[in-house]
């Protein structure tokens, strides 16, 4: 609670971000990569759920700049968020165990970690 207009501004940012990506991927091509379309819809599923999850986080963070952050770690938002992080971290996971055996194998592409996407 110490910067939330700075973390909402953050969290718009973030979104606005992982839409873009998302928008991309739908023109992405993918047909000259091996098993493309299965990394592309790991990815998709990845960033999406990421999105949502951010969108949660912004909600808390607007609630909780409204409400003089009484609620905080308390609030049904932050547990909501809290547990849709599984679902992010394990997505991520999938996608990253793709890309990691698959293309930077194959394409001496950069290896990359979770907290990068």
């Amino acid at each position: 609670c110490t910067d939330l207009p700075g973390a909402i501004s953050s969290f718009n940012d973030v979104l606005a971000n992982r839409q873009e990506l998302l928008d991309a991927l739908d023109s992405t091509p993918v047909d000259a990569v091996p098993n493309g379309q299965e990394l592309v819809a790991a990815l998709r599923n990845a960033l999406s759920l990421s999105h949502d999850s951010d969108q949660v986080w912004l909600q808390w963070a607007q609630a909780e700049q409204a409400n003089g952050c009484a609620d905080g770690e308390n609030s049904d938002l932050y547990r909501q968020v809290q547990a849709m992080n599984q679902s992010v971290a394990t997505a991520k996971e999938d996608f990253l165990m793709r890309w990691n055996s698959q293309i930077v194998p194959t394409y001496h592409a950069p290896r990359f970690k979770t907290s990068q996407i």
